[in-house]
Formats: C-alpha cells, sequence, structure tokens
C-alpha cells in the first residue's frame, strides 16, 4: 500500500484551536478523494491521514526504498 503525504495544515488548522476539531472536518472532506500525482501521472485514493507524521516524512515502499 502506498501513501501520499500532503500537508494540510496551513489550509485547515488555522481555522480550528483545537487539533481534534480540524482533524474531524479533514478526514470527512478528504478521505475517499482521488488525487493525480504529477510527477508520475498516476492516481491514487486517500483512504486516511497520518496525523502523527511530519510533512517530510518519506513512506517505505514494500521494497524497502523511501
Amino acid at each position: 500500500q502506498l501513501m501520499i503525504n500532503i500537508d494540510l495544515s496551513t489550509n485547515i488548522m488555522n481555522n480550528f484551536n483545537d487539533t481534534q476539531q480540524a482533524k474531524d472536518p479533514s478526514l470527512k472532506e478528504f478521505v475517499g478523494y482521488i488525487v493525480l500525482i504529477p510527477y508520475n501521472n498516476e492516481t491514487y485514493r486517500i483512504l486516511d491521514i497520518a496525523w502523527n507524521k511530519p510533512p517530510n516524512f518519506q513512506f517505505t515502499r514494500r521494497n524497502g526504498i523511501q
């Protein structure tokens, strides 16, 4: 399973004081979206948001490469 890192904090977090208040609308808004990645023209469906990862986090693929 390939995961994509998107930084939503600038668009949503500024409107809320409590981070949990910001997470709930974000999940409802973005989970299920299909996004196009321009550098490889692949589409991916957003299944979840990893709130505990920083914006510069690199996911490890199945083959062990980041």
